[in-house]
C-alpha cells in the first residue's frame, strides 16, 4: 500500500504543476503569461536556490543529526 501511495503522490504532483490551459504552454501559438501555472517555476527556483545554498554554505557545517542516546546504552544492546 505504501508504494501505491508514493506513486500516486508523484503522479498527482506532476499533474498539478502542468498548465491548465493550452495558452499556458511556453513556446506555443497563443501563449500568454496570464495563463501560466507558476508552480513549476517556483518549484525549480526553490530547488535551485537550495542547491546553491547547500553547495556554498550548509555542506561545510552540517554534520547530520546529533545522537542524544548514551553510548553505554548503545554498547549494551550490541552485546
Amino acid at each position: 500500500m505504501n508504494i501505491i501511495a508514493v506513486v500516486e503522490i508523484a503522479i498527482i504532483s506532476i499533474y498539478f504543476i502542468l498548465p491548465f490551459v493550452p495558452g499556458g504552454i511556453p513556446f506555443t501559438e497563443g501563449f500568454e503569461w496570464k495563463f501560466v501555472n507558476y508552480a513549476p517555476i517556483l518549484t525549480i527556483g526553490s530547488l535551485l536556490v537550495l542547491t546553491v545554498w547547500w553547495q556554498v554554505s550548509a555542506r561545510h557545517w552540517f554534520k547530520g543529526p546529533r545522537s542524544n542516546i548514551d553510548t553505554e546504552v548503545v554498547d549494551a544492546f550490541r552485546e
